[in-house]
């Protein structure tokens, strides 16, 4: 047989008993109308221009097989569980990027901390007497937490990118921070330093030394640090990849194993199946799940390490505070003294100074751990959770970029609240002192630069605003130092480029008093969001817009300044051109004056570079690409951009009556993305109604929301995914069993754009005694004013307030009111079970299971009988697993009144209501022991409970699936606690998510009255 045609692919025979050289002619062929993407070409130079990272490109590559063959092909590969190494890869991609925001986030906050602790560095010395050293040491100690937190993030973010970065061609060498790990990682060196200073203080205790000797041991003068971070990665260079392992494994389980599917195919058939996977990117995605698994491991012991060493610092290292009073006199400030006493070097021995430098050096080594261990360990425990659960979508984010990011995230993910605590409150109380001092050194004038030269600020680096020379640490943006920089910001003024300041076009946002275009930042008022591909398929998914706009050059494709992609090698992004292959209306908007060889480059990819074995050749036909429109210099891209919508909008008058149709009215819906911020802003464009507007990055994509806010309201993969800030705290019971109030919270399935993001960030300053007394001042949570004004879960728990309860009760309200936080950021419905179960667990847990019965029976929704479960303690009912309890919440976060139907339905749409659950009228009321919490609107009525324990009339529809249901509730609520687990295994995923989190809930009792209002003054939380 000769070399078949494209579009007459080859039969098994054939394919089986060809010759080597026909096969691959005949492969070739298949790829011709795109022949850089053929699989039988990929070599170690040539590896990189080939699309990769999707089974969808294996598939594609496999249709040059006989269908059977290339079944078999997949069955193989689904042997070695290729789809979740990819789904594995694409979470330690997006964790990386998490990791990097969270890395960034800290960097302002570390900054500052590091200009405080410098400028009152002298605070801490004999010349001043250690007057003020209170002040010092409270700086000091959040900045070395704060470092060690931060760096525990950096580590896992350089980590997972040497992950990302494993070659795709099994040539190449594995990258040397993988092969030197747990060494590698830099924040390494601080468990050899614990462990020297451990290993210092036995030999005191056992030699008895002299406590004041500042000479560390040879283990801590270098010996035992001398392989980690960069020096270990130098070591272990230059050993191959795991790549051609995990290809070996591959072919020897198709191949070798009696039930191999690939076992009797030829070489050369089996060889263009291993190059499709290298191609393809199958085995790295492979060799990252190996990777993966491996740091996983070195991640836990390493952790396990940082705690141990931390516990043994904690009990064995003496504070400093504690030397400078003990040794030296040092009268620190406190309430009956604000100040403290001046000690000079001459009031005390040499002993005592040694002992103070000694205490100092072990107190660094001490908060640096104080701040790693904890972070270390929660990174270990979602790598480990990535390795565990490999097609859960777990981690969703654009790449990185600094700011304020707004990341999908697990519920629990509380990496940048460690980063943050204890920092934010310390930076709060002593920057305002800080640049207080600094004016106060200025003269009654306020002189700037000053004139006198101020200790730690002034240096040699000169400012190109004010002519003053600082120390690089007070230089900021732009090469100014940090007062005129926040000078410009408050004048509206970009202090990063000239060229912007002198734009026509302003690109300065005054509301976050940051550049767009400079700084890449992203400002809902200001219409304007930052992101990359990826970003903009999520929010193209979740408004479903009628008109997408995508400039060319620099954004859909590589090319830039008006090239041609004809000349020169040029790539699409891949996720940008998914969205132009998937919707019906995509439209470029360019100055690029070469639209035909525009149109023909798009015609050529239209296949997604795969062979052509499906149909017409790609470059046949310009069918399917979306029309490119030409803007010439001087022409704003809204006049292209008016128009389409204007037509649209004649096009969708008699469909879309009910959506007020015309532009920007309503009734069609459009996104623009460019990678010029002046494009966007541009005044024509900015006038459009309606016109959501996407700043692109490929590189600094960069989701900077104000807090609680979001523009990409992307529709979660999965229920138990959270959108939040990449510093946001997480959850957390306080001593009341108050919940702590969160900055981003896990978005509902049915509205996932409005659940937590409260209409201010007013309460993420708020203490939890002044959170304690709002909700103690709402009216009664039995009123509808309360659930319009306090959250439902607050509202539950606000029950304990409002009536005299037993410390039984009062429990009973805490764990309810986090039942029903889990379900209002779920969005699950019909979870009785699962929600009973998980507060009788917890109430177990906390010691209060006397009297505590859990109940099957059924309920009545919309007419229909439902079993339900729920509990009664003492005989009264808390049924806490209402309906559609995700969008009430959504309404209430929102301002928007339940009871409103035309207010909802403007601010969720016809199918978020209809999927929501939306009862205006009426709805059942949560019951908290017996009393009941409205769920609805201000008009909304509270119609009856509806539970009962007697079977439903044959009439009533859906009874014969209740009684079968019911049974079932019945008998798992009957079975021994011994079961359980095998229940919740039993559970859907986020079903079993929901019963963990509530049957998890510890409660942190108190003595008495003043030990909890204590707590609660110092914000403590469990």
């Amino acid at each position: 047989m000769g070399v078949s045609a494209p579009d007459a692919p080859a039969t098994e025979g054939w394919t089986r008993d060809a010759p080597v050289e026909e096969w691959r002619a005949y492969v070739r062929a298949a790829y011709a109308s795109n022949p850089g993407q053929c699989p039988l070409d990929v070599n170690v130079d040539n590896i990189y221009s080939f699309n990769q990272g999707s089974m969808s490109f294996i598939e594609q590559d496999l249709r040059v097989l006989p269908e059977a063959m290339a079944r078999q092909a997949l069955d193989a590969m689904d042997r070695v569980a290729l789809r979740d190494a990819f789904d594995l890869r694409r979470n330690v991609v997006n964790l990386k990027k998490v990791l990097l925001h969270s890395w960034h986030t800290s960097e302002p906050l570390e900054k500052e901390l590091r200009r405080m602790s410098t400028f009152w560095r002298g605070d801490m010395s004999w010349v001043n007497g250690f007057v003020d050293v209170a002040r010092y040491r409270e700086v000091c100690v959040a900045h070395t937490r704060c470092k060690g937190a931060a760096h525990a993030v950096f580590d896992g973010r350089v980590m997972t990118k040497a992950i990302c970065c494993v070659p795709r061609h099994p040539e190449l060498p594995r990258p040397a921070k993988l092969s030197g790990l747990p060494r590698t990682m830099t924040t390494h060196s601080w468990l050899d330093q614990a462990l020297d200073t451990l290993a210092e203080m036995d030999e005191e205790t056992t030699e008895g030394a002299d406590e004041g000797a500042d000479s560390p041991p040879p283990s801590a003068r270098g010996v035992g640090r001398r392989g980690t971070g960069s020096a270990a990665a130098k070591n272990a260079a230059g050993e191959p990849s795991d790549v051609r392992r995990q290809l070996d494994a591959f072919l020897t389980d198709a191949t070798s194993s009696p039930h191999g599917p690939l076992r009797d195919w030829p070489k050369h058939i089996l060889q263009y199946v291993e190059l499709v996977l290298v191609a393809r990117g199958g085995a790295k995605a492979l060799s990252v799940r190996a990777e993966t698994g491996r740091y996983a491991s070195r991640l836990r012991e390493t952790s396990v390490r940082f705690e141990e060493a931390l516990a043994a610092l904690r009990e064995r290292v003496r504070t400093v505070e504690d030397v400078l009073r003990d040794e030296c006199g040092v009268v620190l400030p406190s309430g009956e003294s604000p100040t403290g006493r001046f000690v000079s070097r001459d009031d005390v021995d040499d002993r005592a100074v040694d002992a103070l430098r000694v205490a100092m050096r072990r107190d660094k080594t001490l908060n640096l751990l104080e701040g790693c261990a904890p972070a270390t360990a929660e990174l270990s425990r979602w790598v480990h959770e990535i390795c565990a659960k490999p097609a859960q979508r777990l981690f969703v984010a654009g790449d990185g970029g600094t700011g304020t990011n707004a990341d999908f995230v697990p519920p629990g993910f509380a990496l940048g609240e460690l980063i943050g605590a204890n920092a934010k409150a310390v930076t709060a109380r002593w920057g305002p002192e800080l640049r207080r001092v600094i004016e106060t050194a200025c003269g009654p004038n306020g002189a700037w630069p000053p004139t006198e030269p101020l200790t730690y600020v002034t240096g040699k680096v000169r400012c190109k605003e004010c002519g003053g020379f600082f120390g690089t640490l007070w230089i900021g943006a732009g090469e100014r130092c940090f007062r005129c920089e926040e000078g410009m910001r408050a004048r509206g003024e970009c202090p990063v480029s000239a060229r912007c300041r002198a734009s026509k076009v302003r690109t300065f946002c005054p509301h976050a008093q940051r550049c767009i275009a400079c700084e890449r930042w992203s400002c809902v008022e200001c219409g304007v969001v930052c992101g990359d591909g990826e970003d903009v398929a999520a929010l193209v998914e979740q408004i479903d817009p009628h008109v997408v706009f995508i400039d060319f050059d620099r954004t859909l494709c590589t090319t830039k300044s008006g090239a041609s992609p004809a000349r020169g090698s040029h790539r699409l992004d891949a996720e940008l051109w998914n969205v132009v292959t998937g919707l019906q209306d995509v439209r470029v908007v360019t100055r690029n004056s070469h639209v035909d060889d525009i149109r023909a480059f798009m015609a050529r990819h239209r296949g997604g570079g795969g062979c052509g074995l499906s149909g017409s050749t790609p470059s046949s036909s310009f069918d399917g690409i979306p029309p490119v429109h030409h803007v010439g210099k001087g022409v704003s891209k809204g006049r292209v951009i008016r128009e389409v919508l204007a037509e649209k909008a004649a096009q969708s008058a008699g469909r879309l009556a009910e959506e007020s149709t015309g532009v920007g009215g309503g009734g069609v819906r459009a996104v623009f993305v460019d990678d010029s911020a002046a494009e966007l802003l541009d005044p024509e464009v900015s006038s459009v109604p309606g016109l959501t507007k996407v700043l692109f990055s490929r590189v600094l994509a960069r989701l900077k929301y104000p807090a609680g806010e979001t523009s990409f309201r992307r529709k979660p993969t999965r229920a138990d995914m959270s959108l939040a800030s990449a510093s946001a705290p997480g959850a957390s019971l306080a001593p009341s069993g108050r919940r702590a109030l969160r900055g981003g919270r896990a978005p509902s399935r049915v509205v996932p754009s409005a659940f937590g993001f409260g209409r201010s960030n007013h309460a993420q300053s708020l203490t939890l005694e002044q959170i304690e007394a709002e909700i103690r001042s709402a009216p009664p949570s039995t009123s509808p004013a309360s659930t319009s004004r306090l959250s439902l879960a607050d509202a539950v728990w606000k029950v304990s307030l409002d009536n005299p309860l037993s410390l039984r009760d009062r429990a009973a309200c805490a764990i309810a009111a986090e039942a029903v936080q889990a379900l209002c950021e779920t969005g699950l419905d019909g979870a009785s079970l699962a929600v009973t179960l998980g507060i009788r667990e917890a109430m177990i847990a906390n010691g209060f299971g006397d009297s505590v019965r859990a109940v099957a029976g059924y309920v009545s929704v919309g007419g229909y009988a439902r079993a339900h479960a729920w509990l009664e303690i003492d005989g009264r009912v808390l049924d806490v697993a209402g309906e559609g309890l995700a969008l009430c919440e959504a309404a209430r976060r929102l301002g928007v009144d339940y009871s409103d139907a035309i207010a909802m339905a403007k601010a969720f749409g016809p199918d978020a209501l209809r999927f929501g659950g939306h009862e205006p009228n009426a709805r059942r009321p949560l019951l908290v022991l017996n009393m009941s919490v409205p769920t609805g609107g201000t008009s909304t009525a509270l119609a009856r409970p509806g539970l009962t324990m007697r079977a439903p009339p044959a009439n009533v529809p859906g009874c014969q699936d209740a009684e079968k249901t019911r049974a079932k509730f019945a008998a798992v609520l009957s079975e021994p606690r011994t079961r359980l687990s095998d229940r919740v295994r039993e559970m859907p995923e986020e079903v079993a998510d929901v019963f963990h989190r509530v049957a998890s809930t510890r409660l942190d009792l108190v003595g008495d009255e003043r030990q909890r209002a204590a707590r609660l003054a110092a914000g403590g939380a469990q």
